[in-house]
């Protein structure tokens, strides 16, 4: 190992810049049918708030690996609803460990990443993470939309990886409450509707 880069990653370690080791893939919900729970045994759902509206199913379409992935189905409204801005919709999983402890440490993961396309192509959203302090307030830390990690920079028709680092969510890594998918993009008057299918979401 180059000296100069083993002093500098020693640095970083003794302040936390990075773990001292990183873990393995896990999964947290590959969407097989059968399971309406992640593997963690937390509880997945939709939200919304009209005039807004999605439908969330999982398992009952083939996904990119296995026999199931989740499909969003939305409606996106430019006008209408609270503050005159069409509602919001998205849907989200909770990361409570059944029988353990309240939050997921995901403090040795470098980023969130799962498979995505859509129906049409063009869609896009955001992903939201909640700690212990904004899972209380109902509040999520968003990304970028999608479509700027995945390789095509545009969601497409045929399932690409979309790859989140956990820098670009401002979180207590340590205390995660739930990943969300927020329906939110640069739309045309502020509506779209569509259909989004996902696969394999994992913290790498």
């Amino acid at each position: 190992m180059n000296k100069s880069f083993g002093f500098l990653l020693t640095v970083c370690m003794l302040f936390g810049t990075v773990p001292a080791s990183w873990a393995a893939p896990f999964v947290i919900d590959s969407f097989e049918p059968g399971s309406q729970l992640n593997t963690l045994g937390g509880e997945g759902s939709t939200y919304q708030r009209e005039p807004s509206q999605i439908q969330a199913v999982r398992g009952a379409t083939p996904g990119f690996s296995g026999y199931g992935c989740l499909v969003l189905t939305y409606t996106k409204k430019g006008k209408g609803g609270p503050y005159d801005s069409g509602g919001w919709i998205g849907y989200y999983e909770l990361l409570e460990p059944a029988n353990t402890k309240r939050w997921f440490d995901a403090s040795k993961f470098r980023s969130i990443t799962f498979w995505v396309c859509g129906q049409k192509g063009k869609e896009n959203f955001k992903v939201g993470l909640t700690d212990a302090a904004r899972f209380v307030r109902g509040d999520a830390v968003k990304s970028r939309p999608v479509s700027e990690y995945v390789p095509q920079r545009v969601i497409t028709t045929g399932w690409q990886k979309a790859t989140i680092p956990m820098n670009d969510l401002f979180v207590v890594q340590n205390q995660l409450a739930s990943i969300v998918f927020c329906i939110e993009g640069d739309f045309p008057n502020g509506e779209s509707a569509g259909r989004i299918y996902i696969d394999e979401l994992t913290f790498e």
